[in-house]
């Protein structure tokens, strides 16, 4: 908060300061009764030369603050520097608590599969239902026991057996809220053409539709 000083009233008390010194500073000294001990008038004589002291060093304030305006407001500077940490506040550089960030993409996945002889062909829609864009998507499943993919399309599969993972054949496409991307692959079996039992997009599992 800045500091106020109404400047009239104090220049007022210091006016009022200054007349009551000189005033008794121009009374004329009682008589003193004689000294019995002559150690006695030395001590007055002390004591009033204390007093006469003590008047000039007022009078020499009120003088030196009689062409002085006083401040209405903190200097600038007796406000804290920039960067300078406030008392009560967190240190620099600490981080505010906040909301977790999420950990990966809300998605649904759609699969589909066609059958002949010891092929196969699987279909494979990704939508992501969350509110943020995905890039550099993947999307990681485990391949029935027995298949092992042969042919792809619009993706990358990597290995070719086992838990796989498929990601976009360029990595700057984005997945905006909402959108959907089509791929696929042709796999031979050996007699098991089930469906993987699970899909997680950039490792967050998706639900199967």
């Amino acid at each position: 908060m800045p500091l106020t000083i109404d400047c009239g009233e104090l220049m007022l008390g210091l006016a009022n300061v200054r007349r009551a010194v000189i005033g008794a500073a121009r009374a004329p000294c009682p008589a003193a009764p004689p000294c019995a001990d002559p150690r006695e008038g030395t001590a007055a004589m002390r004591l009033r030369s204390s007093h006469l002291g003590a008047a000039a060093a007022t009078l020499t304030l009120a003088a030196a603050l009689d062409g002085v305006s006083v401040p209405t407001t903190v200097p600038a500077s007796m406000s804290p520097r920039p960067g300078t940490a406030v008392p009560g506040s967190p240190p620099l550089g600490t981080a505010v608590p906040g909301s977790p960030p999420p950990s990966g993409a809300a998605c649904t996945v759609r699969y589909s599969v066609y059958t002949w002889d010891t092929f196969l062909t699987s279909s494979i829609t990704i939508t992501n239902t969350g509110a943020s864009a995905i890039t550099s998507w993947r999307l990681t499943f485990p391949l029935p026991a027995g298949q092992r993919i042969t042919t792809d399309w619009n993706a990358v599969y990597s290995p070719s057996s086992g838990t796989v993972t498929a990601r976009g054949l360029d990595d700057h496409v984005i997945l905006g809220p909402g959108a959907s991307i089509a791929i696929g692959f042709v796999a031979e079996h050996t007699g098991d053409t089930g469906s993987p039992s699970s899909f997680t997009l950039n490792g967050t599992p998706c639900s199967l539709t």
